[in-house]
């Protein structure tokens, strides 16, 4: 079964082909942190099976901007959420509204920060 509106589905076969086809699309860097995302969450949170790592991959497969995914990781790991025992699925929610929420969080960073003056040869 598959959402129309989000394309989310919950065919577990389906669901690993194209967390599969996603993770063989990743630069060498995204692998190996995500890689080392799988093992930290796998020390501290619970042990991760083959289902748990195919439904982050999916759930973060629809963001196409990888510094919204590296951002979410780099947040998630500084702030040792996985001490909490938050999993992969906080992980996902987070890199998938830092994706959403993108422009807003600009448009409001400039309302309260200002924005930068231009440069001497943009006058």
């Amino acid at each position: 079964m598959r959402c129309p509106r989000c394309g989310y589905t919950t065919d577990p076969k389906l669901m690993d082909l194209e967390a599969k086809l996603y993770y063989n699309e990743l630069s060498p860097f995204m692998k190996k942190v995500i890689d080392r995302l799988f093992k930290l969450v796998d020390l501290h949170v619970g042990k991760l099976d083959k289902r748990k790592r195919s439904r982050f991959l999916y759930m973060v497969g629809s963001v196409k901007d990888l510094k919204d995914v590296l951002s979410g990781i780099n947040l998630y790991v500084n702030q040792k959420m996985y001490l909490g025992g938050k999993g992969l699925d906080y992980l996902a929610a987070i890199i998938n509204n830092r994706n959403r929420d993108k422009e807003k969080t600009i448009e409001a960073e400039k309302r309260v920060f200002g924005i930068d003056p231009p440069e001497q040869g943009e006058i």
